[in-house]
């Protein structure tokens, strides 16, 4: 896209396990070949992705030493190659410690919440030689268009059944089970449900956990040939659900 065509500005799509950080810090790492002094900002909305990605990126270039990260209570030595939160960026107010053209290479990490509102500043502020967005999910719910940021086009692009075709990911069955729960009269913020009162919710409710086990035996066609992974809201539904597992003998 960038030699053939000059488009500076490209979407990665790729499906989750496909492995876009790889990606993205083996094309960094050939941008230092003819930029050898490149300053890299890579973006995330989580710590432990920051994390993640500072290790994979130590890896390829074979530095230990390399990056530097903004989140929480990290402090940088240095903003030329930073690992930062988006949350972070805006309350360090990134955009008026450094100047537009401070960084060459910028990687926004799950590029589809960039529709957000705290993406903003990130996206108008910085004019990098190189902007790469990464996501496997670029149609949001909303409807908002995160194609814009890149003349409209995915530059590359792996869904998950080529994935899987590809024998790259595991190929899964997937089952969807009613959910009884009326979650109406229950708190919504901007960071979702209240966990506390959806704690409330599940932790009370014997007849749902049922439900679930009841639905398991359904689908599954030997209980004692299976592994599997449960999600819950909190620490203590985990451990109620554990327990109830635990009582209808499936350890």
């Amino acid at each position: 896209e960038r030699e053939v065509y000059g488009r500076n500005k490209n979407l990665l799509v790729a499906a989750t396990g496909v492995g876009k950080t790889v990606i993205s810090a083996f094309d960094f790492k050939q941008f230092r070949k003819t930029h050898p002094s490149a300053k890299l900002l890579f973006v995330a909305h989580r710590e432990e992705i920051l994390k993640q990605s500072l290790e994979t990126f130590r890896v390829i270039l074979k530095d230990p030493n390399f990056g530097d990260i903004l989140v929480r209570n990290y402090q940088p030595d240095s903003f030329d190659h930073l690992f930062v939160s988006i949350q972070s960026f805006n309350s360090k107010k990134m955009y008026e410690r450094t100047t537009p053209d401070y960084y060459d290479f910028i990687i926004v990490d799950e590029f589809h919440h960039a529709a957000a509102h705290s993406y903003q500043k990130l996206l108008e502020h910085y004019h990098p030689k190189i902007l790469l967005g990464l996501t496997a999910t670029p149609e949001r719910m909303d409807g908002k268009n995160i194609l814009s940021y890149f003349d409209e086009r995915i530059s590359a692009e792996m869904r998950l059944t080529e994935a899987i075709d590809r024998k790259l990911l595991s190929p899964f069955q997937y089952f969807c089970v009613s959910d009884t729960v009326d979650l109406d009269q229950l708190k919504w913020s901007r960071r979702g449900y209240d966990i506390k009162e959806l704690e409330n919710v599940y932790i009370s409710n014997d007849l749902r956990s049922r439900h679930i086990i009841k639905s398991i035996y359904k689908y599954v066609t030997d209980i004692n040939e299976v592994k599997g992974l449960g999600f819950c809201v909190s620490i203590e539904h985990a451990k109620y659900m554990a327990k109830f597992f635990c009582e209808v003998g499936i350890p």
